[in-house]
């Protein structure tokens, strides 16, 4: 198979879609999996702790909301840093925010996230980010 056809063949991969507005979370839900990714939705940072770590799947990355209840985006990066599973404490996470001020990136830096994504979502910046 020519690396072009297999690349169109091959499933995307795993994304956790933390955010806790469910308008929103179902919307991107769609439009990832509308674009070929599979994804695990978490409600706020809470959530999205455990389901990292009951999680069969391998999930390549973590799009996180900053502003939740419950556990905010920037306490939720802190505790998946400390995890014991380094295959999940490594993973990369993106703030998924509509605005990031400077502060905001100090804060979501100083918490070890990897970069930022802007929300409305842009499947093509999502790709250049994951570098997939």
């Amino acid at each position: 198979m020519v690396d072009a056809d297999r690349a169109a063949t091959e499933e995307k991969p795993w994304l956790m879609l933390v955010e806790d507005v469910l308008v929103n979370r179902r919307v991107v839900s769609a439009q990832l999996q509308r674009a070929g990714y599979r994804v695990i939705e978490a409600s706020d940072g809470h959530v999205a702790v455990r389901l990292l770590q009951q999680s069969r799947e391998p999930i390549a990355a973590i799009l996180m909301d900053l502003y939740m209840p419950t556990m905010d985006g920037f306490e939720a990066t802190v505790q998946i840093r400390a995890l014991s599973d380094e295959r999940i404490a490594k993973l990369p996470i993106f703030a998924f925010s509509a605005e990031l001020t400077e502060n905001e990136w100090t804060r979501c830096s100083a918490c070890g996230m990897n970069g930022a994504i802007a929300k409305p979502l842009s499947l093509q910046q999502l790709a250049t980010v994951l570098a997939i």
